[in-house]
C-alpha cells in the first residue's frame, strides 16, 4: 500500500508526494523510491543513416506511483527506453503532453497483462505521471489507474488528464481524512508537506510508513526529486534522507577525492 498526493497550488505549480514503504510477502521495507524522474526526448524526421537526428524536445518528466513495485520497475524501465526515443512528425503528429500519455498508455496495460500471463503475478499499478507541454507552455499531470470487475477476475487500464486548475488527488490506500476540510484545494506547499507527513505515519497502517519523497517543476520545468531532512530518534542530529539512506550519513557521507551526492531535501523541522 502506498499514500501519494498529487497537487496544483494557487501558482499553477504541481507537486507530488510519496511516502518510502514498500512490501513484499507480507514484510515491509523503507527504502522504496516511488517518486522518480523520467526523461523525454522527442526527434524530428531525419534521412534512415543519420544518427544525428534534430531533437525537437526535450524534458525531464516525473512519476509517482502506488501498488505492485516489480510493476513500477518494469513499467519504468521500459519507459526510460522509449521515452527518450520518441519520434514526431510536423503537422501530422506531435509532442505534447497528450501525446506522450499516449505512448505510456500503449505499454501500461500491455505489460502488467504479459507478466501476469507469465508470472501469474499481479504486478497492478495507478500513478502519476507529469510533465512539462511544449504545445500549450504549462507543466500537466495525468492520472493512470486500474480498475477491476466484480470479481476481480479481469482489469482495465484508464488515464484522465487532470485539469489545469488548484486540485488534491491520491492514489494507494492509505488514510486520507486529514485533508477532508480541505474540499480539494490545497494549503501553502510547506503546509500541505507537514499534513502529509502526519497522515504518512499517522493512522495509515503499516503498509504506509518510512520518510516523505517529494518532486516538484524547476524554473526549466524539469521535474526534480527531494529528500526530506529528520531528526534521529533521539532528537539531537538530523539526516539528509532519500527513502531509507541517510545521504550525508557515515556510510555516504563525503571523503576527499570522492565524488558526492548533490541533492535536495526538504525541511519540515
Amino acid at each position: 500500500m502506498t499514500l501519494c498526493l498529487a497537487w496544483r497550488n494557487p501558482n499553477g505549480k504541481i507537486r507530488l508526494a510519496s511516502d518510502s514503504r514498500i512490501t513484499l510477502n507480507g514484510k515491509y521495507s523503507d527504502y522504496g523510491i516511488k517518486i522518480f524522474s523520467v526523461p523525454v526526448r522527442v526527434y524530428l524526421p531525419a534521412p534512415k543513416r543519420d544518427l544525428d537526428a534534430e531533437v525537437a524536445h526535450e524534458n525531464i518528466f516525473g512519476m509517482a506511483f502506488s501498488g505492485s513495485f516489480l510493476g513500477v520497475q518494469l513499467l519504468r524501465e521500459y519507459l526510460f527506453v522509449v521515452l527518450q526515443n520518441l519520434q514526431c512528425i510536423p503537422g501530422f503528429i506531435d509532442y505534447s503532453f497528450e501525446a506522450v500519455c499516449k505512448t505510456v498508455a500503449q505499454y501500461y496495460p500491455f505489460l502488467l497483462t504479459r507478466i501476469y500471463e507469465n508470472l501469474q503475478e499481479d504486478i497492478a499499478i495507478d500513478f502519476f505521471f507529469t510533465g512539462f507541454c511544449p504545445k500549450d507552455g504549462d507543466c500537466k499531470i495525468a492520472k493512470f489507474y486500474v480498475t477491476y470487475n466484480n470479481d476481480y477476475t479481469a482489469f482495465h487500464t484508464g488515464y484522465n488528464i487532470l485539469q489545469a486548475v488548484e486540485f488534491l488527488e491520491f492514489i494507494g490506500g492509505g488514510q486520507t481524512s486529514i485533508f477532508a476540510p480541505l474540499n480539494g484545494r490545497p494549503l501553502p506547499d510547506n503546509v500541505m508537506l507537514k499534513m502529509f507527513s502526519s497522515a504518512m505515519n499517522g493512522a495509515c497502517g503499516p503498509s504506509v510508513g518510512g520518510n516523505l519523497q517529494h518532486g516538484s517543476f524547476d524554473n526549466k520545468n524539469n521535474f526534480k526529486t527531494s529528500g526530506v531532512i529528520v531528526l534521529n530518534k533521539n532528537n539531537d542530529s538530523a539526516g539528509s534522507f532519500i527513502a531509507g539512506i541517510d545521504m550525508q550519513g557515515i556510510d555516504f557521507c563525503h571523503k576527499p577525492n570522492d565524488l558526492f551526492f548533490r541533492g535536495s531535501f526538504i525541511d519540515l523541522l
